[in-house]
């Protein structure tokens, strides 16, 4: 009986060349995710800074002491309570406590402290924060502690000033109008300084006066419409209202339990996860389980140790002003599943167990995706490749060559970009081969879109892959292909409106330099500050004032140019395998195997876009090489398809034995690269640290 094509083709797709090319690719992707493990479970998650182990001894003899006398006074609640942590925190039974001998030395213990314990410190922090502060107090307080967006602060001081004339309330209209002039003084310096740094020549007569104010100017009904207009306009909160916020809440009734459940997060100060960046998605992700919601402010707010500057803030639909991670949410909203299960089958969460459910979560949504991903490449360099060895060599590096298997260790975007390119890849050439499988053509349209959900410039990827399928098979594509696009888009867009009530991104709303004039005439999600919940401390974006130079960005645009591409952060210095994917390109123009050929064709104008959009069309902030970080990360989705378009050069160099010492030699660069950061991705290259090391600065003097 014959088959039909899609049989044919479903029988093709299942069946390598030969078993031992099956075996090879099982053993390569075995080890590589194997490798992976080993990282993942080299990440210290038990060693404890001596300072965090002085502090938890403190909280632990400062819970035995208070369980005793609550005990004593009767309250067996809060004895109750005392017992409950003790236990959760130390395994320590508070039975013990009831003997005579053993409450007498608890109790000894508070007199021989050295220092406050932390219950003590936390409760006298609420309470100084729950005392009412008079107007004068209360202005001079956020006067100064508010270092940016002043405007802000005076365009408060005029509304409240007007508010309080309207109530007749003399008194305090005095305090915030007399509060004005300092700090226009205090703005025009902060110009002034910045004239200095750009001109230090510059003649005293060219500097900046302070604006004037005139009281009386307030009682002006063309300036009063004004200032409350700009009241109601105002995108994100004023900074007497937020320290008022702030009194607001610990003047209502807390629990013994609320104040403990603080004092737990602060001293479990190690951080989970490698940085903020990743730490960011699982703010979202841990944030839509825990409490239901997109905004992260419960979490980021009360716990010390999992603070991001990946982080943005704006009004919800409610008009409160909130924080939320800077990461579009769809990719936390498919890790949440997972996390919601595990939740339920075990009772831990990411605040409890956040090493042990990370790493559950890590292998579910990191390692399963990329093995499958690898056996794809498998399977299209088995179609592809003629030459055994040139099989084999290819699937090494794919499995160990490329920065993927560093950051496989890290929630992130770029790993489940290449992951989706690889598929889309898969599902493409499928349908190139035959035009009757729809499962194809639905598989290549969702997978290539979702390769855009995770790296905005995929979108040329998605755009060359419709083009050349169209083309191929018009009707299947748009029946099939198109709406499994559609699918993916309105999941992406659709979730970013649930989270931000916007259809764009949060990076989106950012102007740059936070402190910029455009900036301030915008809204900017990433200027902002907030009132921590823990300790009371206003903190501020990160982005207004960025101390880490590649936050800054590259000034020069050569010295940009260089050290991405041959550079401390190049894509040939760190992976030098990736440079046969020039010529592998070039020769597969003219591959006998159509599939093959117009595959080629898309990735080439994808790379092209991706290259020239990343090196030459980003402004000063955005060329900072992807931060601190092991790769020049935004092109990283790119590297297995580099690799499998090398296949015509390296079938080539496999012929010669200079050939396979130079292939050796180059792969063998690009794992070092790739070993480096041990486990850790986001830790700058062996490069850059080389540099460093030679007294080299790595970046071009601003």
């Amino acid at each position: 009986m014959s088959q039909t094509p899609a049989e044919k083709l479903t029988t093709k797709s299942n069946v390598f060349r030969s078993p031992l090319r099956a075996g090879v690719a099982l053993i390569l992707v075995l080890l590589g995710t194997g490798q992976i493990v080993g990282r993942l479970f080299s990440i210290n998650s038990t060693n404890t800074l001596t300072y965090e182990q002085t502090v938890r001894s403190d909280l632990q003899e400062e819970l035995k002491y208070l369980s005793v006398v609550a005990s004593e006074e009767g309250k067996g609640e809060e004895a109750a309570v005392y017992n409950e942590f003790l236990k959760r925190e130390f395994l320590f039974d508070a039975s013990k406590l009831q003997s005579t001998d053993a409450a007498k030395a608890a109790k000894d213990t508070k007199a021989k402290a050295t220092r406050r314990w932390p219950i003590q410190a936390r409760r006298d922090n609420w309470v100084s924060r729950g005392k009412a502060l008079d107007t004068a107090s209360l202005v001079k307080k956020v006067v100064a502690e508010t270092k940016f967006r002043r405007e802000d602060l005076v365009a408060e001081l005029k509304y409240l000033a007007i508010l309080a004339a309207e109530a007749n309330q003399p008194e305090e209209q005095a305090v915030y109008e007399q509060a004005i002039p300092p700090v226009l003084k205090a703005i025009a310096d902060e110009q002034n300084q910045k004239l200095r740094k750009q001109r230090p020549d510059i003649l005293e007569s060219e500097l900046k006066a302070p604006d004037p104010f005139d009281p009386s100017s307030l009682r002006d009904p063309k300036i009063v419409e004004q200032v409350k207009a700009a009241k109601a306009s105002a995108t994100h909160h004023w900074p007497i209202a937020i320290r008022r916020q702030d009194i607001e809440r610990f003047q209502q009734p807390w629990s013994t339990r609320d104040l403990l459940l603080a004092v737990v997060a602060e001293v479990n100060k190690q951080r989970p996860f490698l940085s903020g960046n990743d730490r960011s998605r699982w703010l979202t992700v841990r944030s839509l389980v825990e409490f239901g919601t997109f905004e992260i402010d419960q979490i980021m707010k009360n716990e010390p140790a999992w603070d991001s500057v990946d982080v943005v803030s704006h009004m919800n639909s409610s008009g409160e002003q909130r924080l939320y991670s800077s990461k579009p949410p769809m990719q936390a909203v498919l890790a949440a599943g997972p996390y919601w299960l595990l939740n339920k089958a075990t009772g831990w969460t990411l605040g409890t167990h956040p090493f042990e459910v990370g790493r559950i979560l890590l292998l579910l949504i990191n390692l399963v995706p990329l093995g499958i991903a690898w056996w794809y490449c498998a399977r299209l360099l088995d179609d592809w490749c003629d030459d055994d060895l040139a099989y084999v060599a290819l699937m090494a590096c794919i499995c160990f060559a490329t920065l993927l298997s560093t950051f496989a260790v890290a929630f992130n975007n770029h790993l489940w970009g290449a992951v989706s390119a690889i598929a889309a890849t898969w599902h493409a050439t499928r349908c190139w081969q035959s035009k009757e499988c729809r499962w194809h053509f639905i598989g290549a349209g969702f997978w290539a879109a979702f390769a855009f959900t995770c790296e905005l410039p995929a979108a040329s990827l998605l755009g060359m892959l419709g083009l050349l399928l169209l083309w191929h098979a018009p009707r299947p594509t748009l029946q099939w292909g198109a709406p499994a696009v559609l699918l993916v888009l309105l999941a992406y867009f659709g979730t970013n409106y649930i989270a931000h009530g916007r259809w764009s991104p949060p990076y989106s709303f950012g102007a740059g330099d936070v402190n910029t004039a455009d900036s301030k005439q915008r809204e900017n999600w990433y200027d902002y500050d907030y009132i921590r919940g823990f300790d009371g401390k206003k903190v501020d974006s990160y982005w207004r004032k960025p101390d880490n130079p590649l936050d800054q960005g590259e000034a020069s645009t050569s010295h940009y140019l260089i050290h991405a591409t041959v550079g401390h952060h190049g894509i040939v210095s760190l992976t030098p395998v990736l440079i046969l994917a020039i010529p592998g390109l070039i020769l597969g123009f003219w591959s006998p195997r159509l599939e093959q050929r117009r595959w080629v064709a898309a990735t080439t104008i994808t790379s092209i876009a991706c290259l020239v959009f990343y090196l030459f069309l980003l402004d000063t902030r955005q060329r900072n090489y992807g931060g601190t970080t092991s790769a020049f990360r935004q092109l990283m989705w790119l590297h297995p398809l580099w690799l499998m378009a090398s296949v015509p050069a390296v079938e080539r160099l496999i012929r010669f034995r200079l050939g396979i010492a130079l292939l050796s030699l180059l792969a063998g660069l690009s794992m070092v690269s790739v070993s480096y950061p041990t486990w850790n991705p986001w830790t700058q290259t062996w490069i850059w640290n080389l540099m460093l090391w030679f007294g080299i600065s790595p970046m071009s003097p601003s």
